[in-house]
């Protein structure tokens, strides 16, 4: 028979806080990447579903233990009960969906019984609203835990929880066309929409692509403390710092923004409807989006402003790594916003000039002068621009006439258009990277500013190795 265990406060803030916290981070985590499994995202073999579904069922099992069964008198398993003494009135009725869970977790996982079913069975677990019936659960015994329970970790899970179990309204938005012209909306609700595994056949499926204009990324570019607009991904955080929600998109399409419609969902009401707003009957997805998602692999954007920020992130690591200083200093906090909403802007002057000052403080402003100065040779009026050209032929033989040149003349656009009034000066040097409008000026811009990395890549990193 076994002592009963004398339990103090730092066992129960070592359980609720780290082990309670952990049962609870793995089933959101593992019914996330389920929900991308059962829309066809993830592609996986069936060893890895059996060890997912395993998984997911274990942190279950673990937790419904927690929350429903008597408390221990040995205090060797840890209850509820034991952190909140009213949890007997307070939680609600164990949900015929729990009671199967209990039962067939113990029938078909837990154990070798004669109760398993044969064949493939995983299918009939609806494991996603399952796991959401416990997470309401869970946010119900966080709603009644003492505060001195909580940490940084269990207050930012508590945060995450607060709208599970309310009735969310779903916008609905245009998956096509009728024969007589008119638009076809659809629910973005994914448990009405249809899936790889039999989900309502009747239903548009979960990865129909929805189309909107580019415009419907400003909003989230003019707030970069808020939004980040990633490739292939929004998120947005709160000023506590928590990432509240995101969403997957292919931004790396031409002529619009594209998102699958159960993705839709996911965005609160409000959100929902500003998409709504920019929404499009037709588009065309990017090659990128096909390539990650239906073929699994790993491709780089191929949208300009994406793909030069992926690129400046590389280069910046091996030059580090290479050299143990940056080329290119990390912008000041304050600068930052410079990096996240850089993007080929629209054909206002207006936004044109705050990305081209963008990009003068990402490159030329950011080169770090101070260490390219030292065992140089060098004039005191020597700007920054003349300090890299001669940093680049003394210490790495490489001559770059073309690759300089453009360099200054991105910076007399800045300095001719921005900092002072638009004249003669400004047209002149803005006729040297005309290209029929501002966007694809800018576009042009952003690919010499690629050919720029890569050209001192291959003369410098390179020839180091």
């Amino acid at each position: 028979m076994s002592k009963t265990k004398m339990l103090n406060q730092k066992d129960k803030l070592d359980m609720i806080r780290e082990h309670f916290y952990y049962e609870v981070f793995m089933l959101i985590g593992i019914r996330n990447y389920l929900v991308d499994y059962f829309t066809g995202r993830n592609q996986l073999f069936v060893i890895h579903q059996n060890i997912i579904i395993n998984s997911i069922l274990l942190h279950s099992r673990n937790l419904l233990e927690f929350f429903y069964y008597p408390k221990d008198k040995n205090n060797n398993y840890a209850r509820a009960k034991d952190f909140v003494s009213n949890w007997d009135k307070v939680v609600i009725k164990k949900i015929a969906s729990l009671i199967e869970l209990e039962k067939r977790t113990s029938n078909e996982c837990l154990h070798l019984t004669y109760n398993r079913i044969a064949g493939v069975e995983h299918r009939k677990w609806d494991l996603i609203s399952t796991s959401n019936d416990l997470l309401i659960l869970v946010k119900l015994f966080l709603d009644n835990l003492p505060k001195e329970y909580f940490d940084g970790r269990l207050t930012q899970l508590h945060n995450n929880l607060k709208s599970i179990g309310e009735r969310k309204k779903f916008e609905k938005f245009i998956i096509g066309i009728n024969e007589k012209g008119k638009e076809i909306k659809f629910t973005c609700d994914e448990s009405k929409l249809a899936n790889l595994f039999g989900a309502n056949p009747n239903a548009p499926n979960f990865l129909t692509r929805i189309f909107f204009k580019k415009e419907v990324l400003d909003k989230y570019y003019g707030k970069p403390s808020k939004y980040s607009i990633k490739d292939g991904y929004l998120l947005y955080t709160r000023e506590d710092g928590v990432n509240e929600w995101g969403i997957p998109m292919d931004n790396n399409a031409e002529e619009c923004v594209v998102v699958y419609l159960g993705d839709l969902g996911k965005l609160p009401n409000e959100e929902q409807k500003h998409w709504k707003l920019h929404n499009i009957t037709n588009g065309m997805a990017s090659a990128v989006s096909f390539v990650r998602d239906y073929q699994a692999e790993f491709c780089s954007p191929t949208e300009p402003a994406l793909f030069f920020k992926e690129r400046f992130e590389i280069f910046n690591g091996s030059w580090k790594k290479k050299f143990g200083w940056d080329l290119f200093k990390p912008l000041n906090k304050e600068d930052e916003h410079h990096i996240k909403t850089l993007r080929i802007p629209n054909d206002e002057q207006k936004e044109f000039d705050e990305i081209v000052l963008s990009l003068n403080k990402i490159i030329i402003d950011s080169l770090n002068v101070e260490e390219m100065k030292k065992n140089l040779n060098f004039d005191e009026s020597d700007k920054s621009i003349s300090i890299l050209q001669k940093y680049l032929e003394q210490k790495h033989k490489i001559n770059v006439p073309q690759m300089i040149e453009f360099l200054r003349d991105l910076q007399n656009l800045r300095s001719s258009g921005i900092a002072h009034r638009k004249g003669d000066n400004y047209k002149k040097a803005y006729k040297k990277f005309d290209k029929g409008s501002l966007s694809k000026s800018f576009e042009d811009i952003l690919i010499k500013s690629i050919m720029m990395l890569n050209t001192i890549e291959n003369g410098v990193l390179k020839d180091e190795k």
